[in-house]
């Protein structure tokens, strides 16, 4: 019984520290992929390498918590499905 109490703690303990994406953080993710990438594509396709990148971001990272290393193997996941 305390370990069933422990667990369920835990994991309330854990929602409650969850950050998911703010609005303000999408929009800023979105805005300097589209700036880094706007050089080596078309604005369309900048714009939709970009999109996949952060659905891509936000569903690996449901809490924001990606780290630097993270970013390059995702964003080149998505400029291989948007080919030049």
């Amino acid at each position: 019984m305390k370990k069933s109490v422990w667990i369920i703690c835990s994991l309330i303990a854990l929602q409650a520290c969850r950050t998911p994406w703010t609005e303000e953080e999408k929009g800023y993710v979105l805005q300097r992929c589209i700036l880094v990438n706007a050089p080596l594509y078309t604005e369309s396709k900048a714009d939709s390498i970009c999109q996949c990148y952060l659905e891509k971001l936000m569903e690996r990272f449901p809490e924001n918590d990606q780290k630097p290393a993270d970013i390059l193997p995702i964003i080149n996941e998505c400029a291989a499905e948007f080919p030049l």
